[in-house]
């Protein structure tokens, strides 16, 4: 009984934060005493992350402080040994755009972000995020 609870417990949590009650009620509920649908009403969600992020090298393992994106609206910035750029895209889609930095070879990138619905959890942002490693060769 234990291993069985200790099972639906994490299956609940691999499907998703905001349904975690209902989803447990579920797991939990037996044919004869179904448990009642929930609502999420008054549920907090937060926000999606981007539907791509970039984290940009250089060949020598160091940041590229300029790197920037073309062909995709993003804001970029180091962050210790890479420099992430996030886009404000937040949907599914197929992308192409460039890494570009100063004094670095320009990388093209085609990137699919999947479609993803999780049915029945409150807060679910409709896309599988991605994310993406460049590393930036020296011209």
């Amino acid at each position: 009984m234990l291993r069985n609870a200790a099972f639906a417990l994490l299956a609940a949590l691999a499907l998703g934060g905001c349904d975690l009650p209902s989803t447990l009620e579920r797991s939990f509920g037996d044919d004869d005493n179904p448990p009642a649908d929930r609502s999420c009403e008054g549920v907090l969600c937060g926000p999606c992350p981007p539907a791509i992020t970039v984290r940009v090298t250089g060949a020598s393992g160091t940041p590229t402080p300029d790197a920037t994106l073309s062909g995709i609206d993003a804001s970029c910035g180091a962050d210790g040994s890479v420099t992430v750029c996030s886009t404000h895209v937040h949907a599914p889609g197929d992308y192409t755009f460039e890494v570009r930095a100063p004094g670095y070879r320009t990388v093209a990138l085609e990137v699919t972000v999947p479609e993803v619905l999780v049915v029945g959890a409150c807060c679910n942002c409709g896309y599988d995020a991605r994310v993406v490693d460049v590393t930036l060769e020296r011209q």
